[in-house]
């Protein structure tokens, strides 16, 4: 879970160094990059949870198992440079890095972290969770 939560973080980390470069006129703390800072980084505190418990739960140590959640988070201040560095280089490169992002994440959830809840739940709520977490998006888009 961790390694797959850490290479889902890359991509996390491009769409915040993106959006920094979309508004090159902001300074640190206003505009779209914080904004995405700011959504991204509560939404690693539920996948941290999610490496941090079973670890504690299997008999690792507390301070082990934080160490463990805060290094699968690592790789969005890689993917935030990368995309960062990307961004800035024209607004081609700017769609792409947000495109890549994008389907990146699509995939790692789709693909990897879905299914395996699917398996260690063995019911219909991860599935439900996903249609639950669709619908509050849509009605977050027409807010």
């Amino acid at each position: 879970m961790a390694c797959a939560i850490a290479l889902h973080n890359v991509p996390e980390g491009m769409v915040i160094g993106a959006a920094y470069a979309a508004s090159p006129n902001a300074n640190v703390f206003e505009g779209t990059g914080i904004l995405m800072a700011a959504i991204i980084g509560l939404h690693n505190i539920p996948e941290g949870m999610a490496v941090a418990v079973p670890l504690i739960s299997g008999g690792a140590s507390k301070p082990n198992a934080l160490l463990i959640a805060a290094l699968s988070g690592t790789p969005t201040m890689l993917g935030a440079i990368l995309g960062y560095c990307l961004g800035t280089t024209s607004p081609l490169w700017l769609s792409f890095s947000l495109s890549f992002a994008s389907g990146a994440m699509l995939y790692v959830v789709l693909g990897e972290l879905i299914p395996e809840a699917v398996l260690m739940w063995r019911s219909k709520l991860p599935s439900l969770a996903v249609v639950f977490g669709i619908l509050i998006g849509l009605l977050l888009i027409h807010l």
